[in-house]
């Protein structure tokens, strides 16, 4: 889904200085996003996308890549596709009906 971050939100993003969940490795390929989120801090009001079926976890318990903040709107389209490579298979909280329609639709 596509938001606007609240202060929650701000709240519970780690500090620049944190080291990434995406790193060192990500899955079993050992392959990093793309870099469309951006590095500055995320303040109240910044737009990014997030999976609807897991945005009611804490930060610790989603799968990698359920939250972005692109640096521009210009680069929804590409964090999108992210969200869908690196956290679509791995959702535990996306029913497995929505993954099978997925499965259909693209065969």
């Amino acid at each position: 889904e596509v938001f606007a971050a609240t202060s929650a939100d701000v709240s519970e993003r780690p500090s620049r200085n944190t080291r990434s969940k995406w790193a060192p490795v990500v899955g079993s390929g050992g392959i990093a996003p793309p870099p469309v989120s951006s590095p500055a801090p995320v303040t109240p009001g910044r737009v990014g996308i997030r999976c609807k079926h897991c945005a009611h976890l804490p930060r610790s318990s989603k799968a990698n890549g359920a939250v972005s903040y692109p640096y521009s709107i210009r680069l929804m389209n590409q964090a999108v596709r992210n969200w869908h490579r690196y956290h679509f298979g791995i959702c535990k909280e996306i029913p497995q009906s929505v993954k099978d329609r997925y499965d259909e639709l693209k065969a």
